[in-house]
């Protein structure tokens, strides 16, 4: 069982791998291809606080000051155009953002959660792929699968991407297997 305690020791210790293995081992069970997704090294600090951020939520059912903390790292793990080093870490980072940015806080803070999480789901338009046989893909299936799991749901997200695009895109991807569990997440 992990306890909020060992979130925060893992955040401040930087212990990205621990702290993501025991997030999907507790209340975010995926495949072993999204989980290996999750674990790239360039996007793992992004992908394991932004799933730590939605089970905190969860548990906490508000913010608290540990929601607030894994924000703050959260959100200086973001890059310059948006992202957090790869697709699935910034679809994993946007939800996290966009379910905190629903409990109750400050104006400015909230505003800035919000904008944080629109730079994060336009990057993930902007890498949307137009025409040709990877038409509608984010990245490829297990990424779009991906964004389908954790952003399917978001009306922000929808309204930028091209959903339906996507979600023919991943549904007839080659690791279908793969992919099918993650969109059995997402529906």
């Amino acid at each position: 069982m992990m306890t909020l305690s060992q979130v925060e020791r893992w955040v401040e210790q930087e212990a990205h791998q621990v702290l993501l293995d025991a997030v999907v081992t507790n209340g975010r069970r995926v495949g072993l291809a999204a989980r290996l997704r999750l674990s790239d090294p360039a996007g793992l600090a992004g992908a394991s606080v932004g799933l730590a951020l939605q089970r905190v939520l969860e548990l906490s059912y508000a913010a608290t000051p540990l929601t607030r903390r894994l924000a703050e790292v959260l959100l200086a793990c973001q890059q310059r155009d948006g992202g957090f080093g790869t697709v699935a870490a910034t679809a994993s980072a946007a939800r996290a953002l966009l379910e905190l940015s629903r409990h109750p806080a400050g104006a400015a803070e909230r505003e800035c959660i919000e904008g944080a999480a629109r730079w994060a789901i336009w990057n993930l338009f902007l890498q949307q792929s137009a025409g040709g046989e990877r038409d509608g893909l984010i990245g490829d299936g297990i990424d779009s699968a991906i964004c389908l799991w954790q952003l399917g749901r978001e009306p922000a997200f929808a309204g930028v991407v091209r959903i339906d695009a996507l979600q023919d895109a991943a549904e007839g991807w080659p690791e279908a297997e793969a992919v099918g569990e993650l969109l059995a997440l997402a529906a």
